[in-house]
C-alpha cells in the first residue's frame, strides 16, 4: 500500500521548469530513493511533499488524504518529518535540546519550559526529554551529549535525524543524509536507517553516493530535469541505458555492480 503519492505533480518557477507531470508512490514500510543529477528537481520534491512550496498541479497524499497546500506544520503533525542537505541545527544548545526542538509538534505546554529547565517542569516536558536522551542513544550519539558545535560533522547529520524523529513521523525523507561522511560512517548510516525502517517508519531519500543507494533502497526514482527518467529495483536502474547516459556514466562504479 502507498504510503505517500505523487501524482502529476508539477512545479514551475517563472520560465524554469523544475518538476514535469511527475508521479512517484512509496510503499509503506520501504526505504525508496530519489536520485539524479544537480539540478533535476529532488530537493524541489522534497519541498513540495513538505509543503515549503504548492505544486503547481498535480496532487499529494498521504495515507490517503491530499496534504498538497497546506502548510508546514500541519503537514508535519499529520506524520512526515525531514532532515535537510544543509544542516539545520542550533549550534548554542546541546544535543538534548536540540531533539527537544523536534518534539514540538507533540508537546501541548510551551517547550520554552523544558529549553530553559524552569522550575515547575511538568511531566509531559520530562517524558520529552527522556525521550530525547532515548533517540540520541538510538542513533549513535548516547556519549556525545555536548553542545552542537563540538560534534563531529557526521555526529551532527545523525543528530539531525534525532530531531527529526522526535515527532514520531510516519514517513521521513532525509536529503543527503551521508554527505561528509567517511566509509565507517556510511556504513552506520545504512544500519541506522534499516533500523528507522524496522522501527515501522517508511524512508525516502535523496543521495549522490550510489553505492549506498544501491545498497539500502528498495526501490528507485531517477530523476532528470524535472522528469521521472526510470524507477524501479536497484538492479534494474543500475542497467537502464537512460540512466546510464543521464546521470551514473559507463564508468560509474554503481552500473559495475
Amino acid at each position: 500500500m502507498a504510503l505517500l503519492e505523487l501524482a502529476r505533480i508539477s512545479k514551475t518557477f517563472g520560465r524554469l521548469v523544475v518538476l514535469s507531470d511527475l508521479s512517484i508512490d512509496i510503499e509503506e514500510g520501504s526505504i525508496a530513493g530519489v536520485i539524479g543529477p544537480n539540478g533535476a528537481g529532488k530537493s524541489t520534491l522534497f519541498n513540495v511533499v513538505t509543503g515549503v512550496y504548492a505544486p503547481d498541479s498535480g496532487a499529494v497524499r498521504f495515507d490517503g488524504r491530499r496534504i498538497d497546500g497546506r502548510r508546514t506544520y500541519a503537514i508535519a503533525r499529520r506524520g512526515i518529518a525531514r532532515t535537510f542537505q544543509n544542516l539545520r541545527l542550533f549550534g548554542f544548545l546541546d544535543a538534548v535540546d536540540n531533539v527537544l526542538i523536534g518534539e514540538h509538534a507533540r508537546l501541548r505546554s510551551p517547550m520554552i519550559a523544558s529549553l530553559l529547565h524552569l522550575p515547575g517542569e511538568r511531566h509531559e516536558e520530562r517524558a520529552a526529554r527522556a525521550r530525547a536522551h532515548e533517540l540520541l542513544d538510538f542513533v549513535g550519539l548516547g556519549e556525545r551529549r555536548q553542545f552542537v558545535r563540538n560534534l563531529s560533522y557526521g555526529d551532527q547529520r545523525r543528530l539531525e535525524i534525532a530531531r527529526a524523529l522526535a515527532s514520531s513521523p510516519r514517513l521521513l525523507l532525509l536529503d543527503e543524509p551521508a554527505a561528509g561522511m567517511n566509509p565507517t560512517e556510511k556504513e552506520r548510516l545504512s544500519e541506522l536507517v534499516r533500523a528507522i525502517r524496522d522501527r515501522g517508519i517508511t524512508v525516502m531519500l535523496i543521495e549522490h553516493d550510489m553505492g549506498l543507494v544501491m545498497r539500502l533502497c528498495e526501490r528507485i526514482t531517477v530523476l532528470d530535469y524535472g522528469e521521472k527518467i526510470a524507477e524501479g529495483a536497484p538492479a534494474a536502474v543500475r542497467a537502464d541505458p537512460r540512466v546510464i547516459e543521464a546521470y551514473l556514466g559507463p564508468n560509474d562504479e554503481a552500473v559495475a555492480g
